[in-house]
């Protein structure tokens, strides 16, 4: 089916215009719709990254507040602790003060050596969980901070007590006397709530605060608070700002994004759900597709459009000429109201020439069958005449003298090949090959019943199966009465022996031989030359006591 739309054929040349017209529009649609894509994409990636930097500029700002308060605390504590010690500070001013600010739930105070009291907001609460936990941050490396009005060593951790997430910021201050060794500020957890509200986010966004090294959850904005599934199932998160793709603790495929909001593990770590990306890729495959889903329908309906409307009318068309080309004017061109207008007036035009064609072929053939007719009545006309012309000639012989009877019987035996011929070659239906071996059977008896003498006669052989047309074998007839007759007006010669054979290659052999003196023999060469040519023969050398010896191609029997 495929070579009917080859580029030479009117089909091939229609799709392969339309092709170059509509695929390239579709190309454009399919880059469209991926450039779409990719900016959708980019666009959603830049919005997940703000909301972590969101998140993160907002807790590195509360951070920043809590090292603030805490160096106040700190340069306030340095001088009670200096003039009544820490334990009465811890009684006074640093227990109102706690009390005072309802974001802090306990004060731990450094002095010399083991000197360290604590101030809780409620009076009366435990301070040994505040105490231990604020010395074992004491006895780890500190950290520098920064963003404060006094560069300072701290430390930063997380801890249950009593049941309640507190964190802590320990603030050291070595390079200020040794009054005050360090401080430790303990706040409710809850208090992230207020630095996470930053209204609401987008469906399937969740925001937490991360301690890298344990993978505690501080706190979290787009779950409920505890919930940890949406964690990276990987506990590993990468350092810097960061944004990947993996599984998470529940299972599903979320894309996080991580800020590092204080070194070295306190993290802001956001989880945005896969779905809208999997929705702009569907759309993608949606868009990107349907053009060339659409150019193959498209394609497929021309197809079959330009086959049922163009190419089988001009394969019919193209049918109905082979046929008339052969000689059958019955077949005619479809014509269809439905057809496009061009086709149809093709195939009326190709009806109209094949009907011209058979009107002209029925009147040649009616004037060849005249012609045919006219031809067997002159040819019937000639063979009488030539019958006619022989009887002449034959009484007009044995009424004259001897010289002049040889002289007509040599021209009332060429007459006879004449008429011997046509006698064979005409029939009701026209010329026929004539049979050789008959024809010059014939011919040689008659000449030599004509031409017997005391010593000289003429003898035939004759055994052959080809067959030659009229024009070949009166030419062949003649040149042997021509020879025959010539051979027996000399004097020196005897017996006249015609043969006429077949050898193996099929080729007819004519030989002329004659018993005597064969020198005395004049043939005429010139109306030999001639009559050879006439015949199509070739001559061969004579052998001896031969005068002649042609070698003649032949027709098989009919």
């Amino acid at each position: 089916m495929l070579t009917k739309f080859r580029n030479q054929s009117v089909r091939g040349r229609l799709v392969r215009l339309v092709a170059l017209i509509v695929v390239p529009l579709t190309a454009a649609s399919s880059f469209l719709a991926y450039s779409n894509y990719r900016t959708a994409i980019e666009a959603m990636a830049m919005g997940q990254a703000q909301v972590a930097e969101d998140f993160t500029f907002r807790t590195r700002l509360w951070f920043r507040g809590l090292l603030r308060t805490a160096e106040a605390f700190s340069v306030f504590a340095e001088r009670a602790a200096g003039d009544a010690g820490t334990a009465a500070l811890c009684r006074g001013e640093a227990q109102a003060l706690v009390s005072a600010l309802s974001a802090f739930e306990a004060l731990a105070i450094h002095g010399r050596g083991d000197d360290a009291c604590v101030a809780t907001a409620a009076p009366g609460a435990a301070s040994g969980p505040y105490l231990a936990e604020s010395r074992r941050q004491l006895g780890l490396e500190p950290l520098t901070s920064w963003g404060t009005s006094v560069r300072s060593e701290f430390r930063y951790s997380s801890t249950q007590i009593d049941g309640a997430p507190v964190g802590m910021v320990q603030l050291r201050q070595p390079g200020r006397g040794d009054a005050l060794q360090a401080l430790s500020l303990f706040f409710t957890m809850r208090q992230l709530d207020v630095v996470f509200a930053l209204g609401d986010l987008q469906p399937g966004s969740i925001a937490g605060l991360v301690q890298r090294g344990s993978g505690r959850l501080l706190a979290v904005r787009g779950a409920e608070e505890g919930e940890e599934g949406w964690l990276p199932a990987d506990a590993t998160i990468p350092a810097g700002r960061q944004r990947w793709s993996a599984p998470s603790r529940d299972g599903r495929q979320l894309v996080y994004a991580a800020h590092e909001v204080v070194s070295p593990d306190l993290v802001l770590v956001a989880a945005f759900s896969d779905d809208v990306a999997r929705r702009l890729l569907l759309q993608l495959a949606v868009l990107a597709g349907a053009p060339f889903v659409l150019l193959v329908l498209f394609m497929i309906a021309y197809w079959r459009m330009v086959d049922r409307d163009i190419g089988r009318s001009i394969e019919t068309i193209e049918s109905v000429a082979s046929v008339a080309s052969q000689g059958d004017f019955q077949a005619a061109a479809v014509v269809d109201d439905d057809m496009p207008l061009e086709l149809r007036r093709a195939s009326e035009a190709v009806n109209q020439i094949i009907q011209a064609a058979s009107r002209r072929q029925d009147q040649l053939m009616a004037s060849a069958a005249r012609n045919q007719e006219l031809m067997r009545e002159l040819h019937h006309r000639v063979k009488n005449s030539l019958q006619v012309i022989q009887s002449y000639l034959a009484i007009t012989r044995r009424q004259a003298s001897n010289r002049e009877s040889d002289v007509l019987r040599e021209a009332e035996a060429k007459v006879q090949v004449l008429s011997v011929a046509y006698r064979y070659a005409l029939t009701d239906q026209g010329l026929r090959p004539i049979p050789i071996k008959l024809f010059l059977t014939e011919l040689l008896a008659n000449m030599a019943s004509a031409a017997r003498h005391t010593d000289q006669w003429i003898v035939a052989e004759v055994d052959t199966r080809a067959h030659l047309e009229v024009d070949r074998a009166i030419p062949l007839g003649l040149a042997m009465a021509e020879v025959a007759f010539t051979a027996l007006r000399s004097p020196a010669a005897g017996k006249v022996l015609v043969q006429v054979s077949d050898d193996s290659a099929g080729i007819m052999r004519a030989v002329v031989a004659v018993t005597g003196a064969v020198e005395g023999v004049q043939l005429n060469e010139r109306t030999l030359r001639g009559l050879r040519l006439q015949l199509g023969a070739l001559q061969d050398q004579p052998g001896a006591g031969e005068v002649l010896r042609w070698a003649v191609g032949s027709t098989a029997a009919p």
